[in-house]
């Protein structure tokens, strides 16, 4: 048997209806302003607020997170990511965030000092990544720190700067 140590959050998401797509007895499939579809059930809305539901509309979402698919690790990334710690450490004066994407191929860091606020950190990130990134990659980064350690709560820092 497979063990995965993978961390499936539940959160409380409000949207915004831009349209329904489609409408049986007991579910739809809505779009939402940003674009995103999602699949509702009559089983989670009260019968009033069920027949309310139409373009415009705000709902609060329950939103549960589940692995779909896994892939494994390739020996190829892991190196590229031991040299890019090592070729910053070279490059870099002091303390410093290192971030790579897999998804656009690109990777750079970012220096900071020592009680710097980390959402000015994050935000030093983004820029960066943004200032290189493919148009529309919206892919988690990948962030280590000075001593090459991965930062496992890199997506909730990076989480912090994205919301406006």
């Amino acid at each position: 048997m497979t063990v995965w140590n993978v961390r499936l959050g539940r959160r409380q998401t409000f949207v915004k209806v831009k349209k329904i797509l489609k409408k049986e007895l007991e579910s739809m499939v809505i779009v939402d302003v940003r674009g995103k579809q999602h699949q509702l059930s009559e089983v989670g809305f009260f019968s009033l607020e069920w027949e309310k539901i139409g373009a415009g509309t705000t709902i609060a979402l329950t939103v549960s997170e589940s692995v779909t698919g896994w892939r494994v690790q390739l020996p190829e990334v892991e190196k590229s990511v031991k040299e890019l710690i090592v070729e910053v450490q070279k490059k870099a004066s002091g303390l410093f965030f290192a971030w790579i994407c897999q998804h656009c191929g690109t990777s750079g860091y970012v220096e900071y000092e020592e009680g710097d606020d980390p959402q000015r950190i994050a935000g030093q990130v983004v820029l960066a990544h943004e200032k290189e990134a493919k148009e529309g990659c919206e892919i988690p980064l990948r962030i280590f720190d000075h001593r090459g350690m991965e930062q496992p709560d890199s997506e909730l820092f990076l989480a912090s700067r994205r919301v406006k």
